[in-house]
């Protein structure tokens, strides 16, 4: 359900989480009642996000940026519905790994390729990828 994302923006400076998107069975609920028992981090469920009601999959968004945590059985067609509707996808599923297309940002190594965005030309109305590679764990 995304809790590292959700976890790493809680205090970023540039992102707050407005909105969260689960399976069909947890649309509707609180993200703090779909998620339960399986928050898995020591940190709790940000107050602001833990009241957000859950969307479900295909469900309209306004954010502009949306980062995607979703399993890769199913982050490749979800993910490539919002682009065409004028989303930029973050992702750290591997679906798109080798896409020409999708820059692959490593922020402390290529922090300046986010700036292809800028200049690629995507087909399906402006659909925008940008894979971020996790951190490492070391």
């Amino acid at each position: 359900m995304g809790q590292r994302f959700i976890q790493l923006l809680e205090e970023h400076p540039w992102f707050y989480v407005s909105e969260v998107m689960a399976s069909d069975q947890a649309a509707g609920k609180p993200y703090a009642e779909a998620v339960g028992a399986r928050w898995k981090l020591t940190t709790p469920i940000p107050e602001s996000v833990a009241r957000l009601k859950v969307r479900g999959p295909g469900d309209a968004f306004k954010s502009p940026i949306l980062f995607s945590a979703l399993d890769a059985s199913v982050a490749g067609e979800l993910e490539e519905r919002y682009g065409p509707r004028g989303h930029l996808v973050s992702s750290n599923s591997r679906n798109h790994r080798l896409d020409p297309l999708v820059p692959l940002v490593i922020p402390e190594v290529n922090r300046d390729h986010i700036d292809l965005l800028d200049r690629q030309k995507f087909g399906d109305g402006g659909f925008s990828r940008i894979r971020i590679a996790p951190r490492s764990c070391s």
